[in-house]
């Protein structure tokens, strides 16, 4: 019986530690501050200090129309953790935005040209 009771438990806990993993879902469009145009292949990461070519699963670029799609799976035990994302492209100060709910749709991020 002693069993039976630990081996409930356990299956509670597996079941409660998966009910807390939380989705991250951000979509949008990524323009010139000033001219309003499209940017492509702007990186997208959550890793701004490291290099893009060496962020760990992390290589996420906007699109030939400037559309970008990031999502991530975090923990989380009785709501998503913020989010913050970096844009970066060459000519271009790097922006982060911190998204403080677990999804957000057809944000515009406008990028400054370095001068």
């Amino acid at each position: 019986m002693e069993i039976m009771k630990t081996i409930a438990y356990l299956i509670l806990i597996m079941l409660l530690s998966q009910s807390c993993d939380c989705l991250q879902h951000v979509q949008g469009y990524v323009v010139d501050s000033s001219t309003l145009q499209p940017i492509d292949s702007v990186s997208i990461s959550q890793f701004y200090k490291i290099p893009i070519d060496k962020r760990p699963d992390d290589k996420r670029y906007s699109d030939s129309i400037g559309g970008f799609e990031y999502m991530s799976i975090s923990g989380g035990f009785f709501r998503c953790p913020s989010l913050t994302l970096y844009y970066d492209k060459d000519g271009y100060e790097i922006y982060d935005k911190k998204y403080r709910n677990c999804c957000r749709e057809n944000d515009t991020i406008r990028l400054k040209r370095i001068e």
